[in-house]
């Protein structure tokens, strides 16, 4: 079964300017820029301000597409959605050390030592150097 048209909307905060050419989205906000490019999923894209609100959103559509390649527009939404919410609030990430699904708990120490105790095997505590000190 094809769907004549599929559409999904997201709205913009006020603080963001989003610029739209040739399906490569440009987001600009507090904490920086982020671009990406679409090109290789064919949608078409518009930037809508309402007049009443003044509210800025974009509308993804996708016309005689299948179930699959419909489902494609929510990738999109969803990927410009992240590309807002990191312009805007950043993201963090976490490292977490693992061995055969058993933590490692790691300390990194001044001049940057790792000091690692493994939860497997023998239970003696280990002192990692960093790179450049063992290519000396």
């Amino acid at each position: 079964m094809k769907y004549i048209l599929s559409e999904k909307d997201l709205e913009i905060p006020d603080n963001i300017k989003v610029e739209v050419k040739s399906r490569v989205i440009e987001v600009k906000g507090p904490l920086g820029t982020l671009r990406r490019s679409f090109k290789h999923v064919p949608f078409d894209l518009r930037k809508i301000t309402d007049e009443k609100t003044k509210k800025t959103r974009l509308v993804f559509q996708t016309w005689q597409q299948r179930r699959k390649q419909a489902a494609v527009l929510g990738s999109v939404r969803g990927t410009v959605s992240n590309l807002i919410r990191g312009v805007t609030t950043g993201y963090k990430f976490k490292l977490v050390l693992a061995y055969a699904h058993f933590p490692i708990i790691a300390n990194v120490l001044d001049g940057g030592k790792v000091h690692s105790c493994a939860s497997v095997g023998p239970r003696n505590q280990k002192l990692r150097r960093n790179q450049d000190e063992q290519a000396r």
